[in-house]
């Protein structure tokens, strides 16, 4: 019996983990006769645009993406518009032209009272160096899925017109790359542009693999959450807005996010094709172009089909939410106050865990500090290994090493993925070894483990206002803590250690593929205290009494 509960525990515990993932692997591409948003469709535009490199660099091949989106937006009906403006100062010296591309479509009954705007940037990526290679973008992913995406995904609104309340504004602009130049021209020389738009839609792509990121939004946006929420295959973290403000990184989307409801998109995953020659139609990604629409595409129909949206204003808010991911179970979301009580409501959980078991004598509080203490001096060193190891990979494969940015490492994943492995084999065996031991390492480990967490996690809340990757495990191990004193209810652990293997595989995943190699000690950091709680709490599930 016992081997069946551990052979069960075992399977839905790797069963989950895949879930996690799966959940990433992106949605089914469609196919070019699909009725909804097709990647198909899109790569056509997609083709066209990344043939050869169209950088500020490159004026006559830049005019022609231009001339080409012109076309196709009045062959859908519009009547597209050339925004020129002159004399931009390039960051290499001298000066160069650009011109913006702009179309509105309103409902078919008339002027709309409000808009929703669609941006992405044609141009590519300038000279770049790459291994000490100069080297020029095409730009298929930064930012033709963006332009391709908006195509399809207007191509596909039009079919439904005659049911808009709301109106669409499409603004392709040019020299993004340069110093946002674009954007910045349109809303200094044309703000007619973004008067009455009430939400903005800015996609962006660093990468060409991987799912689709809502990795930013506009301030207060309680409102905007909520719109976002009709999206199919949701993925974002509320943390990536905070974090993005303390990277020297913009987009269009920095220049209207003060004024302007919105959200901005982007890939994640594959950096080393990200300004670079790799960035070519060779390589895009159907499935990724795919996860664009899934997410977009029903926001879209949303705005524009309900009569809730017609105030400009519809979709500002008072407030900032909290919000995050679990793959399956979807987007979780707290306004501020929530996310505050939440938190104390964690905080009080692991109390009651920690008076319930030390009065059950199922822990003492010196093993519990003394647990904690060794656990944290632990994850110190498994952080400080974690960056050796990459900055010593770097170093092998001859390129930067940046924390947040290290690139054109080929052997990243493998690297990455045979030191969490490591991580994994090295911590089971330490574990087995004192379990044999010691009865109380199990409960003592995990309290201790939750100590740090706690601690961790009022520190993040003081600091950035975000600790859900730390909090959320801890809230579920103190529950499994507390439902451990009942023997009839120590099954409910394997439920819990599922949820947290759930959050954990998928938030780790897009802490590695955001930020690099690079990171990779930060990310064995956070994975060492999930590991600590999986395996502690698989123990519970085991055991047939109180441990």
């Amino acid at each position: 019996m016992k081997h069946l509960k551990f052979l069960i525990g075992f399977i839905l515990l790797v069963l989950t983990a895949l879930a996690s993932f799966g959940t990433f692997s992106l949605p089914r591409v469609e196919k070019g006769d699909s009725d909804r948003f097709s990647a198909e469709r899109a790569s056509k535009h997609i083709e066209v645009i990344s043939k050869v490199p169209h950088s500020v660099e490159h004026p006559v091949e830049r005019a022609q993406v231009r001339r080409y989106l012109y076309d196709i937006l009045e062959d859908m009906g519009g009547e597209p518009e050339i925004h020129e403006y002159d004399s931009i100062k390039f960051r290499y010296g001298g000066y160069f032209d650009i011109g913006n591309v702009y179309c509105q479509f309103d409902p078919l009954s008339g002027p709309a009272d409000s808009y929703i705007m669609m941006v992405a940037h044609f141009d590519s990526r300038f000279r770049q160096t790459k291994l000490q290679k100069t080297v020029y973008s095409y730009g298929a992913g930064d930012d033709a899925y963006g332009v391709g995406s908006i195509l399809e995904l207007l191509s596909q609104a039009l079919k439904y017109r005659d049911e808009w309340h709301q109106g669409v504004r499409i603004l392709f602009t040019d020299s993004e790359e340069n110093a946002l130049d674009g954007m910045k021209c349109a809303a200094k020389y044309n703000p007619e542009l973004f008067e009455n738009v009430g939400y903005v839609v800015n996609l962006e792509s660093r990468g060409m693999n991987g799912p689709v990121l809502l990795f930013e939004t506009s301030a207060n946006n309680e409102n905007v959450l909520d719109l976002y929420s009709e999206a199919k295959a949701p993925y974002g973290y509320s943390l990536t807005t905070v974090v993005y403000r303390f990277l020297p990184n913009n987009t269009d989307f920095t220049i209207v996010k003060d004024s302007i409801p919105g959200i901005n998109f982007s890939t994640i995953d594959n950096i080393n094709y990200y300004h670079v020659d790799d960035d070519n139609f060779e390589n895009i990604n159907l499935a990724t172009i795919q996860h664009y629409g899934a997410q977009i595409e029903p926001i879209l129909e949303e705005f524009l089909t309900s009569g809730e949206y017609r105030d400009p204003d519809a979709l500002k808010g008072d407030e900032d939410l909290v919000f995050f991911t679990v793959p399956i179970l979807g987007i979780f979301s707290f306004t501020k106050p929530q996310f505050t009580l939440f938190c104390s409501v964690v905080f009080a959980l692991f109390c009651l865990a920690l008076v319930l078991n030390i009065s059950a004598r199922n822990a003492t509080v010196k093993g519990v500090l003394k647990k904690a203490l060794v656990i944290f001096l632990s994850s110190l060193l498994v952080l400080a290994m974690g960056e050796g190891i990459a900055f010593l990979t770097a170093k092998v494969a001859g390129t930067p090493f940046n924390i947040t940015d290290t690139r054109y490492v080929m052997c990243s994943p493998v690297v990455v993925n045979v030191s969490l492995f490591a991580l994994i084999i090295i911590y089971l065996a330490i574990y087995l070894k004192r379990r044999k031991k010691s009865n109380l390492f199990n409960i003592e480990t995990l309290l201790g483990c939750s100590l740090v967490l706690l601690v961790l996690s009022v520190v993040l809340f003081f600091a950035i206002g975000e600790n859900f990757f730390f909090a959320v495990p801890l809230m579920l191990a103190s529950l499994a803590l507390i439902f451990n004193i009942f023997v009839f209810l120590n099954i409910l652990s394997l439920p819990l250690l599922l949820l947290i293997a759930l959050l954990g595989c998928s938030f780790l995943y897009a802490l590695s593929v955001a930020l690099t190699i690079g990171a990779l000690g930060v990310i064995m950091f956070i994975a060492f205290f999930y590991l600590i709680l999986i395996v502690g709490l698989f123990g519970c599930y085991m055991s047939q009494k109180r441990l």
